[in-house]
């Protein structure tokens, strides 16, 4: 999968999302 990360967007998504923005630093950082 791809996917797209930049630390100056942020999208608001639900308490509970499966994957929440965190996430994506985290996967980046791998």
């Amino acid at each position: 999968m791809d996917v797209a990360y930049a630390p100056c967007y942020v999208l608001d998504v639900p308490e509970g999302h499966r994957f929440p923005m965190q996430k994506y630093a985290l996967l980046r950082a791998q």
